[in-house]
């Protein structure tokens, strides 16, 4: 088509578009569910409130369905890497920039945190687990059982299931193992600022 004289083409690329509603969006998550409650994918939550607790100076493993911004106080790791010495794997951990939604991390920090309040974030509850080819960091956003043979952290220490008696809260994860790594009995970590 003709452009009329003065006139300029204007170009949209991506373009999403998304429901405000009438009013306002707010969502409440909790650790202890069994169940996610109705999520809208198609909509902007003004806030979104996580009761999930962490105790300061533990390494606690996490994982949110929407994009954060890293809070002060916070030291958040993302898993970058493994190595297999016979019977143990150590995981390699690097500095995250930013938290980002369904990938886990580990996390220490500085005080106890029994809430978290996002504001502004649309919610996407497809989880991007971690893989190192040797192990996997499942997230998981509901309530329920460490599968067996799979390794769970507690104060600072991974420790693997025997059985699914251990219980492991919502916004938390696991780490299960490739097959080839069914023998391994101990999982450590590092980290690349680590001296």
């Amino acid at each position: 088509k003709n452009v009329p004289e003065g006139g300029d083409w204007t170009f949209f690329g991506e373009v999403s578009l998304y429901y405000l509603g009438d009013g306002e969006n707010t969502l409440e998550l909790d650790e202890k569910q069994a169940q996610l409650p109705e999520i809208n994918k198609d909509i902007i939550y003004d806030q979104v409130t996580v009761a999930r607790t962490m105790k300061a100076g533990k390494w606690n493993t996490f994982v949110v369905p929407f994009d954060m911004e890293i809070p002060a106080g916070w030291e958040v790791k993302k898993l970058t890497g493994s190595t297999v010495n016979g019977d143990n794997i150590t995981l390699n951990f690097s500095d995250a920039s930013a938290i980002e939604a369904g990938v886990p991390y580990m996390v220490r920090v500085a005080e106890e945190v029994t809430s978290i309040e996002v504001e502004n974030v649309t919610v996407n509850t497809t989880l991007d687990n971690a893989s190192t080819g040797d192990i996997e960091f499942v997230g998981v956003y509901e309530s329920g059982k460490v599968p067996t043979g799979s390794f769970f952290i507690s104060n600072n220490t991974f420790y693997r299931a025997a059985d699914e008696s251990n219980n492991l809260k919502a916004f938390r994860a696991y780490l299960t193992l490739s097959p080839k790594n069914a023998n391994v009995k101990a999982v450590g970590y590092s980290f690349d600022d680590m001296d």
